[in-house]
């Protein structure tokens, strides 16, 4: 959990190994209680990548170099209840100039996965980078600017404590870190203090950071001012951090499209860590089966306005191609060329003909792309409308059982002598009535290791003349001719 968690550094494959044995009866063990289970905060996998990276990085800083850890594309894979001591393990894999992966893991699987990378503040490509993906840099929140957007007063202390314990969510002392919340709307803004936090030798502490991301209930309760639902992190977008958090933080949160962002802020407003597009989900720790959730694609507009003309210089248009072969060739040529000039940040524009719905399968390949060489980006355009594939969970409509086969019907079966084929003709001839079946293959039927377990009777005829007969005898007496 600190950057002296390295009990043992492998510096080969992966980068780094790190390894920290939690007893359970730490802080952020013991005041985290969920459905009666102590579960690890999903927020102390942030601090966990964060001093890895740090630990590696340490001994490549330049005393004049002003850099930040910046973890993206967080997954938050599965919860970690501890029920006994448990080793954690940590590993940083090797990626492009100054870019990591980590991986959380222990023996109940992995839980955590992030890339990391390491940005100089002070680079005009830094600078370029926050410009396009319109990213605050790390300076001051204006608290009293704020104030005036977040005017009315949202849960007390007691209120919003009340309801995780209603919940069956239990925070102990080194969690209930928040004061007041004032909303405005789809924001808020959050007062949070947690005495001696900033002593326990994380930047990241666990207790601040959850607490911080417990405000965001705040957005999220009913119509009757409650929460329907235990949440916990899913994915986070961005997680920039500039500085160790404080005991005493103001927090300015925005409820977006793709999740919540978070600025977080001392109590003097000098921004500290920013997090953007948190999402949540819901969780059942007590559910006594698997839950198994499917997905939808749905493409959606972006209400995001882009201004082409500040990012004029960064854009890569591809323009509407004859065909779809084209289109494809024009990516893959473009997306080699940025990466062999050793581009900086890139955005790929794609433009697609209204009319060619199936086109806009090419965004698989660009998000291949964006994996390998991730300072380039895309973006899909119809027209002068942009658009982004989302997904939304959805139930699956049960399908009524149908016998697929007709009655009465000759049905040719080509390689009907193999394993295959008998189960098909097996198949037919149970679930149809008066169907001439013919089989046609080119070697004979092994009966010993294809005849149905409930037959009584069993062949050790080799010939393959014999093994026909007893197929057909079989398919026969299940109604088949």
């Amino acid at each position: 959990m600190t950057d002296s968690i390295a009990q043992r550094t492998i510096k080969d494959y992966p980068t780094g190994v790190f390894t920290s044995v939690f007893t359970g009866n730490e802080a952020f063990l013991t005041d985290h209680i969920i459905q009666e289970k102590k579960i690890l905060p999903g927020m102390a996998y942030l601090e966990m990548a964060r001093a890895a990276v740090a630990v590696l990085i340490t001994p490549l800083i330049n005393n004049g170099d002003k850099q930040i850890i910046v973890l993206s594309e967080s997954v938050f894979i599965q919860p970690l209840v501890i029920t006994e001591k448990c080793t954690i393990v940590v590993k940083v894999f090797p990626g492009a100039s100054r870019e990591f992966g980590v991986e959380v893991s222990t023996e109940q699987g992995v839980h955590f996965q992030s890339k990391a990378c390491i940005l100089l503040l002070s680079t005009k490509e830094q600078q370029e980078q926050d410009k396009q993906e319109q990213t605050p840099s790390a300076t001051y929140l204006d608290i009293s600017a704020l104030e005036q957007q977040c005017t009315t007063a949202g849960p007390t202390k007691q209120q919003i404590y009340g309801e995780f314990k209603k919940l069956g969510v239990h925070y102990g002392p080194s969690h209930q870190g928040i004061d007041t919340i004032k909303l405005g709307k789809d924001c808020a803004l959050v007062s949070l203090s947690l005495p001696g936090s900033s002593n326990r030798g994380m930047s990241l502490d666990p207790g601040m950071l959850d607490s911080i991301i417990q405000s965001a209930a705040a957005l999220g309760r009913n119509q009757k001012g409650i929460q329907d639902g235990i949440s916990v992190p899913f994915t986070v977008k961005s997680t920039r951090i500039y500085g160790p958090l404080t005991d005493k933080v103001i927090t300015y949160l925005v409820k977006t499209d793709q999740g919540i962002d978070y600025t977080i802020a001392d109590d003097k407003g000098e921004v500290k860590v920013i997090i953007t597009g948190l999402v949540s989900r819901e969780l059942d720790l007590n559910s006594q089966k698997d839950q198994l959730v499917y997905y939808k694609p749905d493409w959606q507009e972006e209400k995001t306005v882009i201004n082409d003309n500040e990012e004029s210089k960064n854009i890569t248009i591809i323009p509407q191609q004859a065909n779809y072969c084209n289109l494809v060739k024009a990516v893959f040529k473009t997306a080699q060329k940025l990466i062999q000039d050793n581009a900086g940040r890139q955005l790929i524009e794609v433009r697609l003909p209204a009319d060619k719905v199936p086109w806009q399968g090419i965004i698989a390949v660009l998000k291949t792309i964006t994996l390998e060489y991730s300072k380039i980006s895309y973006r899909l355009k119809i027209g002068d409308k942009t658009f982004r594939l989302a997904y939304s969970a959805t139930e699956m409509v049960p399908v009524p059982t149908v016998t697929p086969w007709p009655d009465n019907k000759t049905i040719l079966i080509t390689g009907g002598l193999g394993g295959l084929g008998m189960l098909i003709a097996q198949d037919i001839a149970q679930d149809s009535k008066d169907c001439t079946l013919i089989l046609v293959g080119r070697s004979g039927l092994n009966v010993d290791k294809k005849e149905s377990s409930t037959e009584k009777e069993s062949s050790t005829q080799k010939e393959s003349s014999t093994q026909r007969k007893e197929c057909i005898k079989r398919l026969a007496s299940m109604g088949a001719k």
